[in-house]
C-alpha cells in the first residue's frame, strides 16, 4: 500500500472519529436533556455540546485507537460490531474521566446510563463514515479463498 493510500485511510479514520464524537455528545446530552429537561435548558445546548465534545474527544480516543486497530486485524465490517465497540468505549472512557476528575464511581453512574446510547451512536457514526472502508483498506487477514 503506498504512503499516499495510508495517508488517505488515516484521514478518513479521523474524520470518522470526529463524527463518533459529534454523534455520542449529542444523543448523550439528548438523553440527559430529556431526562433532566430544568437541568438542561434549550439555551445552554451550544455550551454543552462543545464541552461534552471537547471531553468526549478527549477521553473517548485511546479506546478509539484500539478499536481502530482490532477492526482492522479482526476484519470487522458490521455495523453492529462497530455499535458494540462504541458501547464498550463508552465503558472505558467513562472510567478514565472518572478516575482523572476525581469524581469517582458516583459520577460514573450518572453519566453511564446518557451515555450508553451515545456511545452506540458513535460506534454507528464511525462505521458509518469511514469504519467500513479503513477495516477493509488494513485488513491483515489472509484473503478467504471459495471452496
Amino acid at each position: 500500500m503506498s504512503v499516499a493510500r495510508v495517508v488517505f485511510y488515516l484521514l478518513l479514520a479521523g474524520l470518522g472519529y470526529v463524527a463518533a464524537v459529534v454523534a455520542a455528545t449529542a444523543i448523550s446530552i439528548l438523553v440527559m436533556a430529556v431526562q433532566s429537561p430544568s437541568e438542561f435548558p434549550l439555551r445552554d445546548m451550544p455550551e454543552l455540546l462543545i464541552g461534552g465534545a471537547f471531553i468526549t474527544a478527549i477521553y473517548a480516543f485511546p479506546g478509539f485507537v484500539v478499536a481502530v486497530f482490532l477492526a482492522a486485524r479482526l476484519g470487522w465490517r458490521s455495523a453492529l460490531t462497530f455499535a458494540l465497540a462504541g458501547l464498550a468505549n463508552t465503558l472505558f472512557a467513562l472510567l478514565l474521566f472518572g478516575v482523572h476528575a476525581r469524581g469517582g464511581v458516583a459520577m460514573i453512574g450518572q453519566l453511564l446510563l446518557p451515555c450508553l446510547p451515545g456511545g452506540i451512536a458513535g460506534g454507528l457514526a464511525y462505521w458509518f463514515v469511514a469504519g467500513r472502508f479503513v477495516a477493509a483498506a488494513f485488513d491483515t487477514r489472509a484473503p478467504e479463498t471459495p471452496a
